[in-house]
């Protein structure tokens, strides 16, 4: 294989810049000679950063900040009292978060309804106080919010709206093969097969240990039902023979054999 030295290669690079900002500016000089605007015109960009909120502690109740507006008060030193840098013991607690409420009456279970979002809608008609969970206001840090989908003798599906990914109860047991569906017929998947109520609107599968991770973040652990137990997730170890499992009571993540039967829920994207 022929080399080519470190050297050679940044100055081949500097010279094709300078080449493209020079025609750049050819065909601009040009456009303006014709009395044409040009018709390109500079990208606007927003980055995460400015979006995104912190996870820094807050007083519930507080507004949550982004990540720029954390550092902008940390460059002063002017942080206000209700956001901690350094936790305090007493108050940010798991046992500080508001937990979603159980809703009262069934809703979204309706034959008429014909999309997820007036499904949410009939939840939201029929439960009005308990049919979403606001991080905002409930949470301590930088939760997102959940919307109610279905409701029925317990059984409930929540959509969480930072990811719009829609999060189903425990629907089923079984080893990490028949989890995932990485050699189940698609028949035999279960989160094809547990998920029936939703299966017109809806493609589910096996959430990804990041998934987890990311819903624990937006506060699944303060809404979703049935915490209490571990369920597989569908990444795998590097050995091939474990899969990774979380606890989302508490988000504790650990590698379990893979013909190991543990409990299943699903993570599914809307269609319709």
């Amino acid at each position: 294989m022929k080399k080519i030295a470190l050297s050679a290669l940044i100055l081949i690079s500097l010279t094709s810049c300078m080449e493209a900002a020079n025609n750049s500016r050819k065909k601009e000089n040009t456009n303006n000679r014709d009395g044409k605007t040009p018709t390109t015109t500079p990208a606007m960009t927003t980055t995460m950063a400015e979006t995104q909120k912190s996870f820094i502690y807050r007083t519930r109740g507080m507004d949550q900040i982004t990540h720029n507006e954390l550092a902008r008060f940390m460059a002063t030193d002017s942080l206000p009292i209700d956001y901690r840098t350094i936790p305090d013991e007493l108050s940010d607690l798991d046992s500080q978060v508001i937990t979603a409420l159980k809703p009262s009456v069934d809703c979204g279970d309706d034959d008429s309804l014909q999309s997820v979002s007036e499904m949410m809608s009939d939840c939201s008609d029929k439960n009005k106080l308990t049919s979403s969970w606001n991080g905002k206001i409930n949470g301590i840090s930088g939760e997102g919010k959940w919307s109610l989908v279905y409701f029925k003798n317990g059984v409930m599906f929540w959509f969480d709206e930072n990811t719009s990914q829609v999060w189903s109860p425990l629907i089923d047991s079984g080893n990490w093969s028949a989890a995932s569906g990485a050699n189940a017929a698609d028949d035999e998947f279960i989160c094809n097969r547990g998920n029936s109520i939703l299966k017109d609107f809806v493609k589910f599968r096996l959430p990804n240990r990041n998934e987890y991770l990311m819903a624990d973040l937006n506060g699944a652990r303060f809404v979703l039902s049935n915490l209490d137990t571990v369920t597989w997730t569908a990444t795998s170890d590097d050995n091939q023979s474990n899969a990774w499992a979380i606890s989302q009571e508490n988000g504790v993540l650990q590698l379990v054999d893979k013909d190991t039967k543990l409990d299943i829920r699903c993570i599914g994207t809307i269609i319709k």
